[in-house]
C-alpha cells in the first residue's frame, strides 16, 4: 500500500513538473505570502509606529499578463492600540482585498514586472473594533528562477477609512510597505 502511493505522489509530481508554463499565461493559478514591514507615522501624534503584515493571496491569470486576485493582509502593531488608546497595548488588522493586477510583458521568462490595485474591507481591533473600507495598490516584480516557485519584492500603499461602533465619525490612516515573498504557480 505504502509503495503504491510513493509511486502515485511521484507520478502526479512529474505530470506536474511536465506541464511547462510560464507564470502569466492565461490560466494560471498564483498562489503566493508576503511578508512586509512599514514604519509610519501616526496622523495624530508626532510618533512613529511599526507594522509587520503577513498577506496570503489567490490569484488567476484570465488573460494573459492579467490576474485577479483574493488577497487578505494579517497586521500586528506591537504596543499600539490604534482604537482605543492605552498605553502597551497592540493592535491587529485583517483585511480583504479584491486585486486585479497587471504583469508587464519583458523578454525574460523569469523577471514580471507588476502593479495591483487593492479595494476590500478591513478590521481593527485593540480592545475595542472599528472596521471599513480600505484600499490601496501595490508594485514590484515576481522573480521565477525555476518553473512553478515565484519570489515577489513589492512596495504596496494602503489607505483604511474606519469607523468605531456607536461612533458615527470616520478615523483611518495611510501607510507604505516593502514586502518580499514566496509563492508558486500552476
Amino acid at each position: 500500500m505504502k509503495h503504491g502511493v510513493f509511486v502515485l505522489i511521484t507520478v502526479c509530481l512529474l505530470s506536474f513538473a511536465a506541464h511547462a508554463q510560464n507564470l502569466t499565461d492565461a490560466g494560471t493559478f498564483d498562489l503566493a505570502g508576503t511578508i512586509s514591514f512599514s514604519n509610519y507615522k501616526a496622523p495624530a501624534a508626532d510618533v512613529s509606529y511599526s507594522v509587520f503584515t503577513f498577506a496570503p493571496q489567490v490569484s488567476y491569470f484570465v488573460l494573459e499578463n492579467f490576474s485577479v486576485g483574493i488577497s487578505t493582509g494579517l497586521g500586528y502593531l506591537p504596543g499600539v492600540s490604534i482604537v482605543s488608546p492605552k498605553g502597551g497595548e497592540s493592535s491587529t488588522v485583517v483585511q480583504l482585498f479584491l486585486s486585479p493586477a497587471y504583469h508587464f510583458a519583458l523578454d525574460s521568462k523569469k523577471l514580471h514586472p507588476f502593479v495591483e490595485g487593492q479595494i476590500g474591507y478591513a478590521v481593527v481591533t485593540s480592545g475595542e473594533a472599528s472596521s471599513g473600507l480600505s484600499y490601496g495598490g501595490r508594485a514590484g516584480v515576481k522573480f521565477t528562477p525555476v518553473s512553478h516557485f515565484v519570489l515577489t519584492f513589492a512596495g504596496q500603499f494602503v489607505s483604511m477609512r474606519l469607523r468605531q461602533t456607536g461612533i458615527d465619525q470616520r478615523f483611518g490612516w495611510d501607510y507604505w510597505t516593502f514586502g518580499v515573498g514566496v509563492g508558486g504557480y500552476f
